[in-house]
């Protein structure tokens, strides 16, 4: 079993050297504004910032190998990791009336006139 995932391994990373170079080609001939260099002094503040959602494949192959949750419960593990870290930790939601207005004023269906089967005899 190994061996077939070290047999994908270099033809993954041609596939995404060629993709990179694509994109490298493509946005200097759209000419693409560049952001600026991050200074060297700034990586440790931004590790320690990306620090927890880098822990979720940790947290995900650890309980998989332990035999803590098999990998169905890990995606349901992984939904909740990264649910908890935008609420809690970055607060990236907002408050929960100004999301559901919209999704219910936008984008929710009436189930009531969805179509039914017909249970006749």
């Amino acid at each position: 079993m190994g061996a077939l995932f070290l047999g994908g391994v270099l033809p993954g990373l041609l596939m995404a050297a060629a993709m990179m170079l694509v994109i490298v080609w493509i946005a200097r001939r759209r000419n693409f504004p560049m952001e600026a260099p991050v200074p060297w002094s700034e990586l440790p503040k931004i590790f320690v910032r990306t620090l927890l959602p880098l822990l979720m494949p940790v947290v995900l192959l650890g309980g998989i190998y332990s035999g803590v949750f098999t990998p169905t419960e890990a995606a349901a593990v992984a939904a909740l990791y990264a649910l908890v870290l935008a609420l809690f930790v970055y607060r990236a939601l907002g408050s929960r009336q100004s999301r559901f207005r919209g999704t219910s004023r936008h984008g929710s269906p009436d189930w009531t006139s969805a179509p039914r089967g017909s249970c006749s005899s």
